[in-house]
């Protein structure tokens, strides 16, 4: 089963589910604005220096999310699955 999660995951394909779905959430749509906002704030007031340095911290925090936010995601599927065969909910074959 890791091995089948692994390569869920390195397809691509739980990338683009996940985002269809939060593209559906007002909660996040509404972040992503507000976000967007607050970078043209920041375009238009500090030095090409600092936007660098941001830029660079931003790329790597949506990096280290979107990898925990799959993760997290395999995880709940794998431990329902796991949870589903001990309990003979499910039987694999």
């Amino acid at each position: 089963m890791e091995k089948l999660i692994r390569e869920i995951i390195d397809s691509g394909l739980l990338r683009y589910e996940i985002d269809m779905q939060l593209r559906k959430d007002a909660v996040y749509t509404k972040d992503v604005r507000d976000a967007e906002q607050l970078h043209a704030y920041i375009e238009k007031n500090i030095s090409e220096e600092q936007r660098m340095v941001l830029d660079d911290y931003e790329a790597v925090v949506r990096s280290a999310n979107a990898r925990a936010q799959e993760l997290s995601y395999v995880l709940g599927v794998r431990n329902t699955i796991a949870y589903l065969q001990q309990t003979n909910a499910l039987k694999i074959v």
